[in-house]
């Protein structure tokens, strides 16, 4: 089936197929039928042009070569049929307003602009969760990956329901059945599966339609405007306090593992210089593992210049980092480095243990998992009220 570039209406009826060329003259639409020689010439109120997403030759070369890639790449079925390939090839017209338009003339940047509810996750969230949900509401299209259990079907829980208060709706695809009934379980679980509709193959659409059942009866999920401001209003408060708290665990878990980065590195150090007799200088009381850095940084670019730290320097190295001892200076360049590497470490290592210290306490006297537990409740209860407010006392 080949591509159509450009679609063509007469009387409001798709006559593409059967239209072998056509030409504007005029006011008229000179237009030449397949099999036919003859031209007719129509009004631009009975005939019109209408643009496709592959209307120009950019867009349309993209998607050729996309098709290309898949006939080259694309999985094949035990007959030996290509399945990518297929459904390219099954791809007549593509709209002009439609995402992959978008993506064919490199205009994905655009944000959507439609109503987002931000914040509200009723199945849930962790950060990155939060920031998919949010990006997959202000872009045209988004791509979520990530390995199993990582919550990619909480995240697409978490659109559907914001896409439910933005009265907008919603098609979960996969390639297998496995994974929208996954979705369509989980909706289950919490009492909305009605909202849903398991199709794909012609089997499941019939099992849809022999099977459906009546709207339940949801006058039990109102709730006034009052009770819905206040709920909105501790939703608002608990996901500002659960943000906070899985920002201080994400923090946890990499100075944990720093922390055990540097333990290593320093036993590697002191096992390297081992035989090295032990120099010191005294540094500011309150200097930092940064700034000693720093100076070691500053060091190595004047050896790498094969410069002398004159008077001006020193006395700038005095007011920075609290050095004023003028034998350190009598070092080589190698014994100072040397110093501020002896300094650093366990410079670093204290710093590190103290934030895990203060993280930790932090996080104990928190209760995460009940906070998260009241959200996600909380979350529920806005989402059935509006589902209540649409869909209760109507026949399926």
């Amino acid at each position: 089936m080949s591509l159509r570039r450009e679609l063509i209406y007469i009387d409001e009826k798709d006559k593409t197929d059967r239209i072998a060329e056509y030409s504007y003259q005029g006011d008229k639409i000179r237009i030449v039928f397949h099999n036919t020689n003859k031209e007719f010439f129509y009004s631009r109120t009975r005939a019109r042009i209408v643009r496709t997403a592959v209307s120009s030759d950019k867009a349309f070369n993209v998607f050729n070569y996309l098709k290309e890639i898949a006939e080259t790449v694309g999985l094949k079925t035990e007959e030996g049929n290509n399945i990518l390939a297929r459904s390219y090839e099954s791809i007549a017209a593509i709209q002009e307003d439609c995402v992959l338009e978008a993506f064919l003339n490199h205009s994905l940047s655009a944000a959507k602009g439609s109503k987002t509810n931000p914040d509200f996750f009723p199945f849930g969230f962790n950060l990155s969760q939060r920031k998919a949900v949010n990006i997959a509401f202000s872009n045209n299209l988004s791509v979520i990956e990530g390995p199993p259990g990582t919550g990619k079907t909480q995240t697409i829980l978490n659109i559907i329901a914001n896409a439910i208060l933005n009265e907008q709706s919603v098609a979960v695809v996969s390639s297998n059945n496995s994974a929208t009934k996954n979705v369509y379980e989980k909706l289950e679980k919490n009492g909305v599966e009605f909202i849903a509709a398991l199709l794909g193959n012609s089997q499941n659409k019939k099992e849809f339609i022999d099977s459906q059942k009546a709207i339940p009866d949801l006058s039990e999920f109102h709730l006034d405007d009052e009770e819905k401001a206040n709920l909105k209003e501790r939703a608002t408060t608990l996901v500002s306090v659960l943000s906070e708290n899985l920002s201080k665990k994400n923090e946890l878990a990499l100075l944990k593992l720093q922390l055990e980065n540097i333990e290593t590195e320093y036993e590697h150090f002191k096992e390297t210089h081992k035989d090295k007799a032990e120099k010191t200088v005294a540094f500011r009381r309150d200097i930092t593992a940064d700034k000693i850095l720093q100076f070691w940084i500053t060091l190595e670019s004047f050896g790498n210049r094969h410069r002398k730290i004159g008077f001006i320097k020193r006395f700038i190295f005095r007011l920075k980092y609290g050095i004023k001892d003028k034998s350190f200076y009598t070092n080589s360049l190698g014994e100072m480095i040397y110093i501020c590497q002896s300094k650093y470490y366990p410079t670093k290592i204290s710093e590190l243990i103290r934030r895990i210290e203060s993280l930790e306490t932090s996080l104990q006297n928190f209760s995460f998992d009940d906070k998260m537990k009241e959200y996600s409740e909380t979350s529920m209860q806005l989402l059935k009220a509006e589902l209540c407010k649409r869909y209760n006392n109507q026949n399926r």
